[in-house]
């Protein structure tokens, strides 16, 4: 079994520890380049409901 799981986290969140940790490690002058990268985007869209319709020959 993988620590993490025997830890009961999620992969994501060790992903999350791990990267904030080389973050954390790194000196100043590399650090304040990765910081700048971190952001993320995300775009959410509602889908619209559809009446189905039936053709009749």
């Amino acid at each position: 079994m993988t620590s993490w799981r025997q830890a009961g986290i999620t992969y994501l969140q060790f992903s999350s520890v791990c990267a904030n940790c080389i973050r954390n490690a790194l000196k100043a002058d590399k650090k304040t380049d990765v910081t700048a990268k971190t952001t993320s985007n995300i775009k959410m869209i509602k889908k619209k409901k559809v009446e189905s319709q039936t053709v009749e020959e």
